[in-house]
């Protein structure tokens, strides 16, 4: 769980706060050094991106440049200076020359160090790996309240306890061959039933031999295994007893 939730805060970072300041630092470095502090903190526009690249030439022919960019990318200029125009995206910055104080061509483009498709991948992976995360930490909750103790006050088992030894009734262990669990009812006011499943508790054994001790209950393993060892003593026999009357056929003739 640790790792995964480590790995995910990673590509977390990368995507949404290390690669888009790395962007920035980058554009930034396109300025004159005395302007690069008035964009510290800008925040990019998603509509600037390559494929509004020949939009924005098209704007500039136009006696309305200023309001056509304005209205294609969503705002102001992220920076002007006497030069040009500077529209920062995520990934990419359009720079639009100044003649006589207005906007005119070429609209020249930058691409930035880490591409949308960088910020793509990277967030994806820290969601997937979110999820994976929420899924590990499931399992292990699930394996916490699945522990089971045994102890002078009782027993602990998925959360619930401890169930007083006392508040013990019966145990039913009608299914312990088939589904291998038994079903402990006790009663805390109102009748109750925990389920003690052999598959998941590792000393199961021990459990049931501490409980049964305890409670006076019928072991559910020792009465299998005695019915197991009955089954074959009576095969034994069978087997012993059809040798013998073999043998005496075999004498008669």
């Amino acid at each position: 769980f640790v790792f995964v939730a480590a790995c995910g805060l990673w590509f977390a970072f990368d995507g949404w706060i290390k690669y888009p300041k790395e962007n920035l630092e980058g554009f930034r470095k396109e300025l004159p050094v005395e302007e690069r502090e008035q964009v510290a903190d800008v925040l990019p526009y998603p509509s600037v991106t390559p494929d509004t690249l020949d939009a924005a030439r098209e704007a500039v022919k136009g006696s309305g440049a200023a309001e056509a960019l304005e209205k294609l990318y969503g705002g102001p200029p992220t920076h002007k200076n006497a030069d040009g125009w500077y529209y920062f995206g995520p990934a990419y910055m359009v720079r639009i020359p100044l003649k006589n104080g207005r906007p005119t061509r070429p609209v020249t483009e930058s691409k930035a160090a880490h591409s949308e498709t960088d910020f793509f991948f990277q967030r994806a992976v820290a969601v997937m790996l979110a999820g994976l995360s929420l899924v590990c930490l499931w399992q292990l909750n699930r394996a916490f309240r699945t522990r089971l103790e045994l102890s002078e006050d009782g027993l602990k088992h998925k959360g619930r306890g401890p169930i007083p030894w006392n508040s013990m009734k019966s145990l039913d262990s009608s299914r312990f061959d088939k589904k291998g669990w038994v079903d402990l009812h006790y009663d805390d006011g109102q009748e109750r039933t925990v389920r003690l499943d052999e598959y998941h508790i590792s000393a199961f054994d021990e459990v049931m031999a501490e409980i049964c001790n305890r409670k006076g209950f019928a072991n559910p393993i020792r009465s299998a295994s005695a019915e197991s060892r009955s089954d074959g003593t009576d095969g034994d026999v069978a087997e012993e007893d059809a040798g013998h009357a073999s043998s005496r056929e075999q004498q008669d003739n």
